[in-house]
């Protein structure tokens, strides 16, 4: 499994995945420091929109780093959302790049209201 990081991995991944047909048991582990409830949204109508189960992991940046650190030889999340642009840069080495196939048809001012305030 891999690390993503940014709200453009979990949208990306979002998008991708409802070009495809579901695929039934296959799931993604979400690491996320947002509140539970918009966890809880997102990861249901995820689930609804693929077929893809969503195993969530909601807490504090903090102790996501500490974790995602800790799992540095065996890595459980594909995606980390909602932790801080500033915390990306200090754990780079915990992640890999990822850019969606369809990386070009989102239009980056819609998800992140500016190139300024995303992280790639």
């Amino acid at each position: 499994m891999r690390y993503t990081a940014s709200c453009i991995g979990l949208m990306a991944l979002a998008v991708s995945a409802t070009m495809t047909p579901a695929l039934g048991d296959q799931h993604v582990v979400l690491y996320s420091a947002n509140d539970d409830t918009v966890n809880k949204m997102v990861a249901d109508g995820f689930q609804q929109a693929t077929g893809i189960t969503v195993d969530l992991i909601s807490t504090g940046s903090g102790v996501l780093f500490r974790r995602i650190a800790s799992e540095q030889s065996n890595p459980q999340a594909d995606v980390v959302w909602g932790v801080s642009s500033s915390l990306l840069k200090q754990n780079k080495q915990y992640f890999q790049p990822y850019a969606a196939k369809e990386r070009d048809a989102i239009a980056i001012q819609t998800i992140c209201g500016s190139v300024r305030t995303c992280t790639f």
